[in-house]
């Protein structure tokens, strides 16, 4: 770091120019650079202060490139623990080794670092502590003190000088955000009052029940508005609430509830219809769109009982232009799976697909003029960008800051009001070598899937990574993982040696990956538009598949592994299926969301009055002669053997992570056969909710 800096007279990719410490991994290999580079090299300053020594070490410039290119550096929170988790993910995010990964520019560098900032302003911690080495043999003096809080302000004036040139020759006024929320919470749904002040929105401190509460910029502190289990859908220009009352957790930020109407000044809802999970309101506040599942099919309906377009997937973010005359929504192809498409419909039911291919969705609102509607999605991993599109498809970025923004609403006169989540998809795995649960994910977006039966090898996705997910393999004693290709994986083989998994592209695919060596085989679509599940018969030869064909609705497959068109053995409307351990039943909701066994050779199905529309089923015991499942969203999840015999309940597992701030969902996926291993999912979220001043 004493080195003078290393100077060529060109600077183009293949030269090497700048202080070995503080070179990016592009710029250590020659590459071509751009500010991102810039980024990184602050990046490793403002390590240097929080952590009192270098992220990147080394007896020579070459070992130092080396580590740059490949190493991580030790993590921070193990170094100084007075170091808040939002500013080590800020230094971690410009420590990103690709660039496309790292803060986007130094406008979006500043946003983090004042949000962190604000946010510790609101604790009793400091978010900026003066760096200690935690290696009681290393001292930082005075003098070397000093030398990083230059060297810092330096990085700052050149980072400061940077967004100032880039924000040249533009008159384009800067929106400033003012946060509104100052507790862990997890935020699901915001609106502006009609003074065009007070906000709206309904939120969960502790578990997954919402609550709604307003908050004015005059009386910041959040006052409660009606009762617990209240879900927010949408505030008239008459203050009348649109709520859910009884709301239970779906997924994300969804819930299903009895839709009911409320005055935002008090007083009691009047119930309208039950089975909701999304309502708008008209323009003339007289009447509500709305979103339900009807017979295995997502309908939007307006008014309430006219169908204007239904789906095999689902709806989610209904939102009416201000005119009236269309409808903005949100299209998954896949239950649950938040990635999607953009659309409009007309109140004829003349549906247009403004924009699709998005890795997740959530968010969407009109502009004032109607001419744009404007939603947040990401591409890959979870950073939310504001995009507006305009009724022709035309896409452009409305805001893209650090981490992400969802957008809630947009005001009459252009305001927006927007919330960061923080949030992370868990896959955990509980096995008797470890007295603990082992959370075994990759990035932040891992979901379980499945265990071998001898509960030594894990099978889960990674979401953060492509925009068609990642198959992942890993042992249970926390080795590295396998990458095995992209796609949804759902089941490993009996004999372990082969993963089924299908890729949500267009058309969707059905692959089978080796877990050793080996080639991957692509399976026979035959007629199917959309996947929805895949799972082995225990002979290792057939498969039960679930999916659509265009324009019908789920039902079930059978396929052999060697080839073979799918084969469909059940109704249309049949979803959430599981295979009986002899491959002779496929226990299944129907229409109305109803269990039946049907049978796999054919014939009438067989009603199951043990099971209620309320039970989710992880799979049939090994003898057959039990279900497990568990009820609604209940924190920690219990999980009930349920005799197929006489319907007899007992207790199998209370599951739950150690760590439950902002926990909203625990899924469990699988158990082994000898129920001594489990695999299971949780959601994590705290949100801030932000309001926006001046406009486009």
């Amino acid at each position: 770091s004493e080195a003078a800096t290393r100077a060529f007279v060109e600077t183009d990719p293949g030269a090497i120019m700048g202080t070995v410490d503080y070179m990016s991994p592009e710029q250590a290999r020659g590459k071509k650079v751009d500010a991102r580079t810039d980024i990184f090299s602050f990046g490793v300053v403002l390590y240097k202060m929080l952590a009192g020594q270098k992220p990147f070490n080394g007896d020579s410039p070459v070992e130092i490139m080396s580590a740059i290119i490949k190493d991580e550096p030790p993590d921070l929170g193990e170094i100084n623990a007075k170091i808040s988790p939002a500013l080590q993910k800020i230094v971690r995010t410009c420590l990103e080794k690709k660039p496309e990964r790292r803060f986007y520019s130094a406008h979006d560098l500043g946003f983090a670092l004042e949000a962190a900032a604000a946010s510790s302003n609101s604790s009793s911690s400091n978010a900026f502590p003066v760096a200690v080495s935690s290696k009681p043999a290393k001292i930082i003096n005075r003098e070397r003190l000093a030398w990083l809080f230059a060297a810092a302000f330096a990085a700052l004036a050149a980072v400061g000088f940077f967004y100032v040139w880039q924000m040249r020759g533009t008159n384009k006024p800067q929106r400033a955000f003012h946060q509104l929320n100052f507790r862990r919470e997890a935020i699901f749904q915001a609106g502006f009052a009609p003074d065009g002040k007070t906000v709206v929105y309904s939120a969960a401190s502790e578990g997954n029940t919402p609550e709604i509460f307003t908050v004015h910029p005059e009386f910041p502190a959040p006052q409660p508005l009606g009762t617990r289990g209240m879900q927010l859908l949408g505030v008239s220009s008459k203050g009348e609430l649109a709520i859910l009352m009884d709301a239970k957790y779906v997924w994300h930020r969804t819930f299903i509830g009895t839709l009911a109407r409320m005055p935002l000044v008090g007083g009691a809802p009047r119930q309208i219809l039950e089975g909701v999970r999304d309502a708008a309101w008209s323009p003339d506040n007289s009447q509500l769109a709305i979103i339900r599942e009807v017979e295995g099919k997502d309908r939007l309906e307006y008014p309430i009982g006219k169908v204007l377009y239904e789906v095999s997937g689902y709806l989610s973010d209904l939102r009416f232009s201000p005119n009236g005359e269309h409808i903005a929504f949100f299209e998954h192809p896949r239950k649950w799976d938040d990635r999607g498409s953009v659309n409009t419909v007309d109140l004829d039911g003349k549906k247009t697909m403004l924009t699709d291919g998005y890795w997740s969705e959530r968010g969407l609102a009109w502009s004032p003029d109607g001419k744009e509607v404007m939603f947040s999605a990401s591409f890959s991993g979870g950073a939310y960008t504001i995009f507006a599109v305009t009724l022709s498809g035309e896409r452009r970025v409305a805001d893209q800051s650090p981490g992400g923004l969802i957008l809630q609403d947009v005001a009459p006169d252009g305001r927006w009001l927007a919330s960061r989540v923080d949030f992370r998809y868990a896959a955990m795995v509980h096995t008797p070598a470890a007295p603990e649960d082992r959370d075994l994910s990759w990035l932040r977006t891992s979901h379980s899937k499945a265990l071998t039966q001898d509960g030594q090898t894990f099978l889960f996705m990674e979401t953060s990574i492509g925009n068609n997910y990642t198959v992942c393999l890993r042992k249970t004693d926390g080795s590295p993982l396998v990458r095995l290709g992209e796609g949804t994986p759902t089941d490993l083989s009996p004999d372990g040696k082969w993963v089924l998994a299908f890729v949500p592209s267009k058309p969707a695919q059905l692959v089978v990956y080796p877990t050793g060596a080996g080639e991957t085989r692509h399976l026979e679509r035959g007629e199917i538009e959309n996947y929805t599940s895949a799972q082995w018969f225990r002979d290792g030869k057939k498969i039960l598949v679930g999916g659509n064909e265009p324009g019908k609705g789920t039902r079930f497959y059978v396929q052999e592994f060697g080839g073979s068109a799918p084969r469909a053995v059940t109704p249309e409307g049949t979803r959430d299926g599981r295979l009986s351990p002899d491959g002779k039943f496929i226990l299944a909701r129907g229409n109305g969301g109803k269990y039946f066994l049907y049978p796999v050779d054919g014939g009438e199905p067989r009603p199951v009055p043990w099971l209620t529309d309320a039970d989710v089923v992880i799979q049939w015991s090994a003898d057959g002669r039990n279900w497990f499942a568990y009820q609604g969203s209940a924190i920690p999840c219990r999980v009930e053997r349920i005799n197929i015999q006489n319907g007899r309940r007992e207790l199998f597992k209370e599951i739950a992570p150690a760590n439950r701030t902002g926990l909203l969902a625990v899924r469990p996926t699988f158990i082994t056969d000898n129920q001594q291993s489990y695999s299971y999912t949780t959601y994590q979220q705290v949100s801030s909710l932000f309001v926006t001043e001046g406009s486009e």
